[in-house]
């Protein structure tokens, strides 16, 4: 009896440390986007939409796409929206590789963020410096005062950081397969099979498995421990 006890704490444990896993380890990177990272577009896209596994702060949240040259291609207003930010993009982008920068809270209260690629037409994938960072004394120059160049955002227009709008929401949105912003083009014009993941993540699912799986493992030993009592 005693070893029983010690299996079913064993499982509880297990099952309560892989439902806490998803939200803890994967904060700053998104849990789908579209255009999605290295995707290689037959179409240019008109908006850029990045779905994360918490929920986000609009007073934190930034989101930047610039071509190769270092330019920004971003119009309008961010959109954030529960889980989920969007940026409109350019009319009739060149064929290009792109850079998505983004910014969201962190767990422990401060910024975070990455950046990710992705092409129409050809790609030259490129080293990202930023590719994953965490904490104020990290963050990119282009999310603070100055440009990428290092010029003053009050004298310099292209890479200007937008303003925030945000979109009242009751709780997670991370579907993607969202209605296109007015003027943009629509998502099936990008050319690619579009992501629609879930709420939850591969590895909560796993626990849940493994949960399961352990359960019945622990019924069939209490039934052969009753059968030779």
């Amino acid at each position: 009896m005693r070893s029983m006890r010690s299996f079913v704490s064993i499982l509880v444990a297990l099952v309560v440390a892989l439902s806490a896993a998803p939200g803890a380890f994967a904060a700053d990177k998104p849990v789908a986007s579209e255009p999605r990272p290295h995707q290689v577009l037959s179409a240019p896209p008109g908006w850029v939409t990045l779905a994360f596994s918490t929920q986000l702060d609009e007073s934190q949240a930034k989101l930047l796409v610039m071509n190769s040259k270092g330019e920004s291609v971003t119009v309008n207003s961010i959109i954030v929206e529960g889980t989920n930010m969007t940026m409109q993009l350019k009319d009739g982008l060149p064929e290009d590789t792109y850079t998505v920068h983004y910014r969201l809270n962190g767990n422990d209260g401060d910024v975070q963020g990455g950046a990710f690629q992705f092409a129409y037409g050809s790609a030259d994938w490129t080293s990202l410096k930023d590719a994953s960072w965490s904490g104020s004394d990290n963050e990119p120059a282009l999310f603070k005062d100055t440009d990428p160049q290092g010029n003053p955002i009050a004298t310099s227009s292209p890479s200007k950081v937008p303003d925030v709008v945000v979109v009242p929401s009751e709780g997670p949105t991370i579907s993607i397969n969202a209605s296109p912003i007015a003027g943009s083009a629509s998502p099936s014009a990008a050319g690619e099979t579009t992501a629609t993941p879930g709420a939850a993540s591969p590895a909560l699912w796993i626990g849940v498995a493994l949960a399961a799986a352990l359960a019945v493992g622990a019924a069939a030993f209490v039934m052969v421990r009753r059968r030779k009592g």
